[in-house]
């Protein structure tokens, strides 16, 4: 049983295929973690995510991205 599975996804895996499609972002965006909530850097030229060491408590970064597929 075993052997014949084995066979069958040997067999099976030479019939895949894989494609490599890249895209483009259309809008990013890095949201800072604040009280509020209205911070986030939309409109620079850099791209931030992870957390910092910083002391002014704006430690963790988030990122947005919005591709266009349609």
């Amino acid at each position: 049983m075993n052997k014949t599975l084995f066979i069958i996804s040997i067999l099976t895996t030479s019939l895949l295929n894989a494609a490599t499609v890249t895209l483009a972002p259309t809008k990013d965006n890095t949201l800072y973690e604040s009280a509020t909530g209205h911070l986030s850097n939309g409109a620079g030229q850099n791209f931030f995510v992870g957390k910092t060491r910083q002391s002014s408590g704006v430690s963790l970064r988030r990122a947005v991205i919005a591709f266009d597929i349609a």
